[in-house]
């Protein structure tokens, strides 16, 4: 499947636009069963879902405000597409196997959506800083770039995990998860020294919690993406790679 990734991306960007891509697609999966075509189509939808959710983190944190509002407007459509073509997949005759994939991709869908939200919410803080001539101490910035690449990995590695079936990438996502947990807590509290002291602008602290916050939120929705393929794996479900 891996080699053919090319043309699958491209194949689920024109879905958007035609309903019967499938048919286009059968011509690639002519030793696939109905349902694996399905699952891989939608995993590679997946990918570029995913793709738009990362993308935003980091630039809503430097004021791209109205890029990362289209970008949510793309996830929301990619959503509404993907759960359309899932409610036909889970018409198909299904093993309990293949149901319980095709509901965790609905959760996974879910989930990505969700982080997109997320995403947007940042940039709004962004937008609301730099309205108010805000800014962030040399310290503030250096910890939110540490806690958003740990946090967009966290997402990357855990739809990679839903692409390969990887138990140990889904693995490594509860470790990140969990990093980013730790490092909103202690952050967090210093934070709240600092404003409590008065060494930075309290109007700029709160949007500080806020970002870390929402990037803390963002991982939890990664790790639970990670957990579906686990648990389909404790199971004994045979993984689809995508």
């Amino acid at each position: 499947v891996s080699s053919l990734g090319g043309r699958l991306r491209w194949c689920s960007w024109c879905r958007m636009a035609c309903h019967d891509v499938m048919g286009a697609i059968v011509v690639f999966f002519k030793q696939k069963t109905e349902y694996e075509m399905s699952v891989c189509l939608v995993g590679s939808e997946i990918f570029f879902f995913k793709q738009k959710t990362a993308y935003e983190i980091m630039p809503s944190l430097v004021g791209s405000e109205m890029c990362i509002r289209d970008r949510e407007k793309d996830i929301n459509s990619m959503e509404k597409i993907l759960t359309e073509f899932l409610v036909e997949v889970d018409n198909l005759s299904l093993t309990e196997g293949q149901q319980e994939q095709v509901k965790n991709l609905f959760y996974t869908v879910s989930d990505i959506e969700r982080a997109g939200d997320h995403a947007e919410n940042i940039a709004e803080l962004a937008e609301t800083l730099s309205k108010n001539s805000g800014s962030f101490s040399k310290k503030g910035k250096a910890d939110l770039e540490l806690i958003s690449a740990q946090t967009m990995q966290s997402l990357q590695i855990a739809v990679e995990s839903r692409e390969t079936g990887s138990v140990k990438s889904a693995n490594a996502v509860r470790v990140l998860e969990q990093s980013v947990d730790q490092l909103e807590e202690e952050m967090r509290e210093k934070h709240i020294r600092r404003l409590s002291k008065g060494k930075c602008d309290p109007e700029s602290g709160v949007i500080f919690l806020d970002i870390i916050s929402n990037l803390e939120r963002i991982s939890d929705h990664a790790v639970n993406v990670a957990d579906y393929v686990k648990a389909e794996a404790e199971a004994g479900i045979p993984a689809i790679r995508i």
